[in-house]
């Protein structure tokens, strides 16, 4: 049960290894957009 639950897990992560990326890029350019108007407000 264990291996084959495993196995499903690593199906998805493989099927949205793409979307995940996406993501993580996404959310590192609205952390980077965010801290540079916070930076521009505070200067």
């Amino acid at each position: 049960m264990d291996k084959d639950k495993d196995d499903g897990l690593e199906a998805i992560y493989g099927e949205r290894l793409l979307t995940n990326c996406l993501c993580v890029y996404y959310l590192a350019v609205m952390v980077t957009v965010v801290w540079a108007l916070y930076s521009e407000a505070n200067s």
